[in-house]
């Protein structure tokens, strides 16, 4: 059977404490200024007392937020302020978020399951995460991805595969991201089940 391969995609970083590094693009918060990203995050974050949760949280921004010409699609540890994310084009939010086990499933339990302690464990994730989706549609999961679904947390611990739901509450997801004026949050289980999701306008808080 021909599988037809993907886009490539470039995982990028923001995490405190840990210095910059010019393909990885992380920043040092106490080096730098907060990054638009990072504001934004933890402003509307805050705004729906997301932040005091550990779990890290799913995001999706549209077009033309913070300085970015794509949609935005990662995982956010609210506590730590630690972003994973990928900048996508517009058509490509269907074959990345539509999936149980979508990049953004995979970014946040990048972020619970290995925590980055140095540049080097980040890299080695990250890469881990790039060169998975973009393998040959249809090929399997590789056992060192599968990795990141073992219970390592409270919430892994407490989840189940019958907690939460299948799909987002919206409809027309994901395509309603391009429609722009929201930040969308979700929690996704080890299961990959919807535990949590928010809509929070970008216009008014």
């Amino acid at each position: 059977m021909w599988f037809s391969r993907k886009k490539r995609i470039a995982v990028r970083a923001i995490v405190p404490g840990i210095r910059r590094l010019s393909r990885w693009r992380i920043r040092r918060r106490n080096a730098t200024p907060a990054t638009p990203l990072e504001t934004l995050l933890k402003e509307y974050g805050d705004g729906q007392q997301a932040s005091t949760q550990d779990y890290p949280w799913c995001f999706a921004l549209p077009a033309g937020v913070v300085g970015h010409a794509g949609p935005l699609v990662g995982a956010v540890q609210m506590h730590t302020g630690a972003v994973l994310y990928v900048s996508l084009p517009e058509p490509a939010l269907e074959e990345f978020l539509q999936p149980t086990h979508s990049l953004a499933f995979w970014l946040a339990r990048a972020l619970v399951a290995r925590p980055i302690t140095t540049t080097r464990r980040l890299r080695r994730t990250c890469r881990l995460i790039e060169t998975h989706f973009c393998a040959a549609s249809g090929s399997k999961q590789p056992p060192a991805l599968m990795a990141l679904l073992a219970d390592c947390c409270e919430e892994d611990y407490a989840g189940s595969e019958r907690c939460g739901v299948a799909c987002m509450p919206w409809a027309a997801w994901p395509a309603v991201i391009n429609k722009g004026g929201y930040l969308w949050l979700w929690k996704q289980n080890q299961h990959g089940r919807i535990v949590d999701s928010r809509r929070i306008s970008l216009i008014h808080k």
